[in-house]
């Protein structure tokens, strides 16, 4: 499930896997998913969807179900006349039931009412995919170019916040010729400035920081000791917790779900 609005730009890093379990999502397993469902095809049209022809197939007692709900949305491409085109969709949902095999790589698919044969390439990437397998490794969704601030909440100290300010400001070359508008990035800690670059270096590697295991079913969560709160230009909050699961480990919770501990001192400190 998409967690905030499709036109979000962090929209990409905002899925959250809802069953069987909850938990954020991978970027990456996501995109392949994506990139999947824009691939599908079908393939011969066999007949139409009756009593006898979903019994003869196995759609009665399909071997998966497919169900994807699209947002309202914008879509634009350029013709073969070089025109850009806006097409404008509505909210919808489109089912995909797979039926008993054709042969050794093709299904029997029912798709709006209507019979298809398709590739089980295809939707191999639905198929057989692993809960567990698409869940995110990496502690930190929020890219940088979609922070709004971070607080890290350490316990027995001050909490610190970072907060960045972006504005345009224009530009004029040095032959003193046009005028361009580039962004400009200030970063205030507790209020007062310190370098965006300095910042940015260490947010970067922040980024990269993984899990180092997955925790024992039934581990209880401590007091966390440590919190970061992440808020994005798009109004979204995403929250990283730490506490203490042995001596060298901190358990991981991430959006108030938990799945991974990550070794003690392995975030990257911010300026």
């Amino acid at each position: 499930v998409l967690k905030g609005d499709v036109s979000d730009q962090d929209a990409a890093e905002n899925w959250i896997l809802t069953a069987p379990f909850m938990y954020p999502a991978d970027y990456e397993a996501m995109k392949n998913l994506k990139d999947s469902a824009e691939q599908l095809r079908l393939g011969t049209y066999v007949g139409p969807g009756t009593e006898e022809h979903l019994e003869e197939y196995g759609l009665k007692e399909p071997t998966a179900i497919l169900e994807m709900h699209m947002a309202a949305g914008s879509t634009g491409t350029v013709g073969t006349e070089g025109v850009y085109d806006v097409s404008d969709w509505e909210e919808r949902t489109k089912t995909l039931t797979i039926g008993k095999a054709k042969s050794d790589m093709v299904d029997y698919l029912l798709y709006d009412g209507k019979i298809y044969t398709i590739s089980r390439f295809s939707v191999s990437t639905f198929t057989e995919a692993e809960a567990l397998s698409t869940t995110a490794r990496y502690l930190v969704a929020t890219p940088l170019n979609s922070l709004e601030s971070v607080t890290v909440e350490e316990k027995g100290k001050d909490p610190v916040r970072y907060g960045l300010i972006r504005f345009d400001e224009e530009q004029t070359d040095s032959t003193g010729g046009e005028t361009q508008t580039e962004q400009t990035i200030r970063c205030m800690r507790n209020g007062e400035e310190i370098p965006y670059e300095t910042f940015a270096a260490a947010y970067e590697r922040m980024l990269t920081v993984t899990v180092s295991g997955k925790l024992p079913e039934g581990y209880e969560a401590k007091e966390a000791h440590t919190k970061y709160t992440f808020r994005t230009v798009s109004g979204g909050t995403h929250t990283v917790e730490l506490c203490d699961y042995d001596g060298i480990h901190d358990a991981v919770i991430m959006d108030g779900c938990m799945m991974f501990y990550l070794i003690k001192g392995g975030m990257t400190e911010l300026p």
